[in-house]
């Protein structure tokens, strides 16, 4: 059975690998296991998870550098597995809004669910436009998240992100930087955006990618914080 993405059904879990080694797999399962569990889905034991994963990474010669493990739950006691290349991004982001409101009220709201066509299409959307990635908006008219990423901003001098309530999707890298360097989460609106002066795209495979402009405006970079992160990170690789 192979992986239906980004179409299908079930959870899923995207995973950065750095020469075989994958990164803070024990995070992702235990996200994993709780979204199952909001979703009433049926969960693979340990075993089975391991075993399979084992065979993802040995179904090719060990990917040196970057690689992108891929985990789908289809809901019935059953994982799918898929290790590939992956290429990092080598500029900062340009990000832009786009009218696709997050529906807080969702039951999958917050939970990485299969279909992922819409996220994608986001994306496609965005890159017509000249953009990498799109901040999405939830349905109260807040900033949530983007199409694929969270997001850090700096306003006022504070690091902060949007806080759960608002919908955005419990992220890895996201629930890192808060326990790491006290990141303030708070409602985050429209009209902070314009106080914003620098921010980064925060995910699993990004880790933390500098955002160089927000519409048209010119962001600073902050480099150093994004070093910060990639050295925590890889503390955190398991080999298989």
């Amino acid at each position: 059975m192979k992986i239906d993405f980004p179409d299908g059904v079930g959870i899923f879990e995207t995973l950065k690998s750095i020469d075989g080694q994958v990164i803070a797999l024990d995070l992702h399962l235990a996200r994993a296991r709780k979204s199952a569990k909001q979703l009433s889905l049926e969960f693979p034991t340990d075993a089975v998870i391991h075993q399979e994963i084992i065979r993802a990474l040995n179904a090719y010669a060990i990917i040196k550098g970057i690689g992108r493990l891929r985990l789908v739950f289809p809901g019935d006691s059953e994982i799918l597995a898929v290790h590939e290349g992956f290429r990092m991004w080598d500029r900062p982001a340009r990000i832009t809004r786009i009218d696709a409101p997050i529906d807080i009220e969702a039951k999958c709201c917050g939970i990485k669910v299969l279909p992922y066509r819409e996220q994608l299409e986001i994306i496609s959307q965005a890159n017509e436009l000249g953009f990498d990635e799109a901040i999405r908006l939830n349905t109260r008219g807040e900033v949530c998240e983007g199409a694929v990423s969270n997001i850090l901003f700096r306003i006022d001098d504070q690091w902060v992100t949007p806080e759960l309530a608002s919908g955005c999707l419990p992220g890895i890298v996201r629930g890192l930087l808060i326990s790491w360097f006290g990141i303030n989460e708070r409602k985050v609106e429209v009209a902070d955006l314009e106080r914003c002066d620098a921010a980064f795209l925060l995910s699993s495979l990004k880790e933390a990618q500098p955002v160089g402009y927000l519409e048209q405006r010119p962001l600073e970079i902050v480099t150093d914080l994004a070093q910060k992160i990639r050295e925590k990170m890889t503390t955190l690789s398991v080999g298989w």
